[in-house]
């Protein structure tokens, strides 16, 4: 097979700008979003943080705010004993989380009562950030390169791409196996990078993994690699060399603008020329080639199609995987048993039977009668919302218990966590505090607590919901929708007093922090 390095660049280049100012737009578009989600450039990554800068939208926190909190992650229990050289490393490390997620810390200045008074929360908050980014990147970034990939290959054969074709690759059935794959290929790459030199030319043996996945979503990793390896037998230095021919694209990857209207788009699609043309040969298995369209020349090289703007596009139907359409199971039967009024009368029961909880343990325990609720009404919205929560969630698994059990504390654990940091970090109310209670976490949340919530989730879905939805069903059309008309607008009325007097801070919710 011939190799003309001036054919496969000269392509790229018409592929990019030939065809038209609304396809140069597009393509630079595309570009730009995986560049802002830190996916197709890290320069140019960088970039976009500048623009953030320069709108106003990232502005780096004081640095008083920065210093209180790294004094307070330095004197630490965990930190302070450790050897000096390991203590100095997570400082460091800490450092770089709070440079790279420097929003956290701004969000929790926006109350300087909370900041000052809750550090450790704060912190964990950073380093809860820096996992999740770390996973994101890994389990999502990693999987959504396919669309940049496959998008490209489109551009080579159509004038006009959709941007929706960016998703055609993640058909559910596919979704498990293109990440596996992916994650093998940068798994791999990670691992060679150990060896300098053998990594780059595992690059050029595995650069053909992508494309080979973004066509055929169903091939195999052992596959993908092994199709990639006898692509580029004895084509991999002249990949080299082809890079090196266009050298000045990759200088520019570092000036603002300039990467992202001429270096990304073009080099994207070089590396897509540079998979059509090995995908001509002959000697290799050619049975994961599945799309038809593909064995086509480039748009750019089609002179009838140039001529007759009206067969400039191929149909987006025309394609082995078609437009992705998304399809939410909400009807009832498939996601829930249940219907929005039956979620309404579970809302007030929950809530009303919390308050009834709370108050009577109260009275129990300090022989007093108080409103233990953030709101005025005989409700406590967060066991409303909690009980509903379990109920549209959990419905689906009531085959297990343990299953109900254990997803029902989850549920309850985020929602009671998030709650009791809202309320202090708004109004500086504690409404509870689990500070005396066995295995608590800041005092929002404890053993105990969680454990009954568990059992309550059993309760709810297995018991309360189904009674709650058989008596409301013997009920009239009209009657069940006047009572719950009449609840949320007892219940509107209360939140709307809330908001304009302030909310419940009278004996048995807490204290002011």
């Amino acid at each position: 097979m011939e190799w003309n390095r001036k054919k496969i660049v000269g392509t790229a280049y018409r592929s990019t700008y030939a065809k038209g100012a609304k396809a140069w737009l597009m393509l630079v578009f595309v570009v730009f979003l995986f560049s802002y989600i830190g996916i197709a450039d890290s320069p140019q990554t960088s970039f976009v943080d500048q623009i953030d800068r320069w709108v106003g939208i990232d502005h780096t926190p004081s640095a008083s705010n920065v210093e209180l909190l790294r004094e307070h992650a330095a004197n630490s229990g965990i930190v302070s004993s450790l050897p000096p050289i390991l203590s100095e490393y997570l400082l460091t490390a800490f450092d770089s989380c709070t440079r790279s997620f420097s929003w956290v810390i701004r969000f929790f200045t926006l109350n300087s009562v909370y900041y000052t008074q809750n550090l450790g929360e704060v912190i964990a908050a950073l380093i809860i950030t820096a996992v999740v980014s770390i996973l994101v990147r890994i389990f999502i970034l990693i999987w959504a390169d396919l669309g940049l990939y496959r998008y490209t290959m489109e551009c080579r054969h159509d004038r006009n791409v959709p941007l929706r074709r960016l998703i055609s690759p993640f058909q559910a059935n596919f979704r498990k196996n293109e990440f596996k794959v992916m994650l093998h290929r940068e798994l791999t790459l990670i691992l060679w990078l150990f060896t300098i030199f053998g990594w780059f030319y595992k690059y050029y043996q595995y650069s053909m993994i992508p494309y080979l996945l973004a066509e055929d979503p169903n091939i195999t990793w052992s596959e993908a690699k092994r199709l990639s390896i006898s692509m580029t037998d004895g084509y991999k230095f002249k990949m080299f060399k082809t890079h090196l021919s266009v050298f000045y694209l990759y200088i520019l990857y570092f000036i603002p603008i300039a990467g992202l209207i001429a270096s990304l788009p073009v080099t994207a699609m070089l590396d897509a020329e540079m998979y059509f043309t090995l995908r001509k040969r002959t000697d290799i298995d050619r049975t994961h080639f599945i799309e038809p369209l593909f064995d086509e020349d480039a748009y750019v090289d089609r002179p009838n199609l140039e001529s007759n703007p009206k067969l400039s596009s191929s149909e987006t139907d025309s394609y082995v995987l078609k437009n992705l359409k998304f399809s939410l199971p909400l009807q009832r039967g498939r996601f829930s048993d249940y219907s929005l009024i039956n979620f309404i009368y579970m809302f007030f029961v929950f809530g009303i039977g919390g308050w009834l909880w709370e108050c009577g343990l109260y009275v129990i325990r300090d022989n007093m009668i108080v409103n233990r609720g953030t709101m005025y009404g005989p409700w406590i919205p967060i066991y409303g919302f909690g009980g509903v929560f379990i109920v549209f969630l959990l419905n689906r698994y009531k085959s297990s218990k343990i299953r109900v059990f254990f997803l029902g504390v989850g549920i309850c654990a985020i929602l009671e966590y998030f709650v009791s940091f809202m309320l202090e970090f708004v109004f500086n109310s504690s409404y509870w505090n689990y500070d005396e209670d066995f295995l608590n976490i800041n005092g929002r949340i404890c053993f105990s607590g969680l454990t009954a919530f568990g059992i309550g989730g059993l309760a709810s879905v297995y018991l309360l919901a189904p009674a709650i939805a058989s008596l409301t069903g013997k009920m009239k059309p009209r009657t069940q929708k006047f009572i719950a008309g009449g609840l949320c607008c007892l219940f509107m009325a209360d939140l709307i007093f809330c908001i304009i007097f302030g909310f419940n801070s009278g004996e048995g919710i807490g204290g002011h922090t």
